[in-house]
Parts: C-alpha cells; structure tokens; sequence
C-alpha cells in the first residue's frame, strides 16, 4: 500500500531519538545501517506524486532522485562508520563523509547529497544551565581556554575545544544536564545580538522538516540516514568513548571549517535533545540544542568572535528566580516533560523561570 507524505512523516520508524540497545540491535552501528535499509524500503512505498515538484535550489525532483540521494547519505554513513569503528581509521572515516557531499556539476541539483543539508537561522533567544555553587556572568559562558584539558567529548564537540551549549527551553536544558538541586542550578538567557537574525545559520540535524515546505520536506527525508545516525542515545554514557557520538562530531568538523551551504555563513548545529520523549511536533522547537564551537582561540580567556555574537543576563540559581515569581512551592511540569500545550508549560517551574529572565537586564560589561 503506497504512503503519502503525512504518512511517511510520521511512521514510527521515524520517530527518534532510538534507543538502539532497548531495541535489540547488536551495536550502534548494525542500528544505524538496519534503520537506514529500513527507511530505504518505507521510501519505495511512497507515492510517486508526494514528494514531484521543483524547489528553490534543488530544481525539479520526484521519488527516484529522493531515494537515489537517500541511498548515498546511508552509503557514506555506513562507510564512515565502518572506518571509523572496525578499521580504527578517523581521517578516512570523515574522508567518505565529506566526499559523500561534494558538489558534483555533472548531476542535477536533486541527485546531490550536498543539496540536502538544511539550514536553520539561529535562535534569537536560547538558555545556558551550569551547575554550581555559585556563578558569574563569565562563569556561565563556555568553558575558558587556559582549562580546556578539562573539555570532554559531547555529541557535537571534540575533547578539548570549547563550544558553546545552548538549549531552546529551560527544561531542555535541565534535562540535558541531569536532575540537579535547584539551589546549584544557575541560568542565563541568552540573545543573538544581530539586528538580523537571518544572518548567521545553524546546520540543521532536526528530526522534523524545518517547515511545511516541500523544498525543505524534500531535504529532510533526503538526509534522514544521517539525521537518525546523529540522534541515537547513548548506551553507556559514564565510559569515555561512545561510539553515538562519531558521525555528530564529523558534522562539527564541517562547522569548525567555516562551511557553507547556499552561500549562508554556518556558525554551529541545530540538533533535538535524546534526553526529552517523543513530544507533539508543534513542540519539538522547544526541544532543541545549539552547539557553536569558538572561532578565535587563544591561551586564555574565552572567544571574542562568540562574546560579540550574544547579550546575555546575569546567572541566578532556579530557586532565586521562582521566587522572584512569588512561587512557595514550584509547580513541576509533568513527568519532566512539555505539557500538550506550551501555554502548561508557562505556569510550570520551568516556563515561570523562564519569565522571571524576562525581567532581568543583560550585563552589558561583557562586551
């Protein structure tokens, strides 16, 4: 039985984040490429008319051209990984990575991997959490250079380089960090300071088309292989090498080269949380995380290229801020998680403090 695009959007096997091992898959990577043939097949299912059209960028496109990209974002995701993780190889695993979405002028735009990477303009307001005892406003932005042996690896950064982690929700960021005693949970809201807020861009890893677009559906479901790859939870996440994080980290190498897609500046990744549940896709913006790596690196000290890019409030623990909102006893959002309408959410700990940094001034010495 053919699927139409509403269908295919919103098969189960889309819905991510995965837990591979719940699952019963024998590894991440035997995950990523059963997943990936999985989808492969769901693709061959769709209507040849769904997805026919012609887009800015990509020029005209149907179902074949679809599956024939979708086919070579798997191929260069399970070839990464193989070289990567069975041949012990890093340089030949980005290699085929990056190789996969190089433009080739003899293909049509629709064939190309390279046209279905999306972009997404940066928020103009974000959350930073950070887990202390107490917290300055410098305290609160990414970790300093003269202590980046103390950098770890996350998903979308390597050990050693600071990036600044930004959540879209201050739930989404209190998930990302873990329960924690309100009292040491310090935060800070965080605005893009360009007047135009479409001047500086995110590379998209979203698990939901960036709008109802069919450029933008197309892109989406073209990429999907890589999509699922970068947003598998992790197994063991107390062992230092975890292997989820591989492909993320490759995508952050093409953000720390200064990479462009259609001629717009790319400064970080736009990538949905694996630490939230499935949520209704009119929510799913609020489940989502920036990483920007900094720019201009120096002994000591922190980015000034980052320092310029954001205004930023001073950090005040959870507790002081519910009780700038009058709260003798916070209302807790539901099992942690969104409530079906934002306008929950609003009255929860987490939308109150939200709120309450709406009444707080930036520090403008930070500049």
């Amino acid at each position: 039985m053919a699927l139409n695009l509403d269908q295919l959007l919103d098969h189960p096997l889309l819905t991510l984040p995965l837990d591979w091992n719940k699952e019963g898959y024998k590894s991440y990577d035997d995950a990523v490429n059963r997943i990936g043939q999985s989808y492969l097949n769901l693709l061959r299912q769709l209507e040849g008319s769904a997805i026919s059209g012609s887009t800015e960028y990509i020029g005209e496109h149907d179902k074949n051209s679809l599956l024939l990209v979708a086919e070579k974002v798997l191929e260069a995701v399970s070839r990464s990984l193989r070289f990567y993780l069975q041949e012990g190889n890093p340089y030949l695993a980005t290699e085929a990575l990056r190789e996969a979405f190089v433009f080739k002028k003899d293909l049509p735009h629709a064939e190309q991997p390279n046209f279905c990477i999306g972009t997404y303009p940066l928020y103009p307001r974000q959350y930073r959490l950070r887990i202390i005892d107490a917290c300055d406003p410098w305290g609160i932005f990414h970790v300093p250079f003269e202590k980046r042996q103390w950098i770890e690896s996350s998903r979308y950064s390597i050990p050693g380089h600071p990036t600044l982690y930004m959540s879209r929700s201050v739930l989404t960021a209190y998930k990302e960090m873990g329960p924690n005693p309100y009292e040491k949970t310090f935060v800070s809201e965080y605005r893009f300071t360009a007047k135009d807020h479409h001047s500086e861009y995110l590379v998209d890893m979203m698990n939901r088309p960036a709008s109802d677009d069919l450029g933008d559906i197309y892109r989406y479901l073209a990429r999907w292989p890589l999509v699922m790859a970068c947003n598998m939870k992790v197994n063991e996440p107390d062992l230092p090498f975890k292997p989820e994080y591989v492909l993320p980290q490759m995508v952050f190498q093409w953000v720390k080269t200064k990479y462009k897609i259609g001629g717009r500046p790319i400064v970080g990744v736009l990538y949905p949380s694996t630490k939230v549940s499935k949520t209704d896709r009119d929510l799913l913006e609020y489940h989502a995380n920036t990483a920007i790596p900094a720019r201009n690196v120096s002994l000591t000290g922190h980015c000034p290229v980052l320092g310029s890019m954001f205004n930023w409030t001073s950090p005040y623990s959870f507790t002081e801020l519910l009780k700038r909102q009058g709260l003798k006893e916070p209302v807790p959002a539901r099992s942690g998680e969104f409530y079906e309408k934002y306008d929950r959410y609003r009255l929860s700990d987490f939308g109150q403090i939200e709120e309450a940094l709406n009444e707080i001034p930036f520090h403008t010495e930070l500049k």
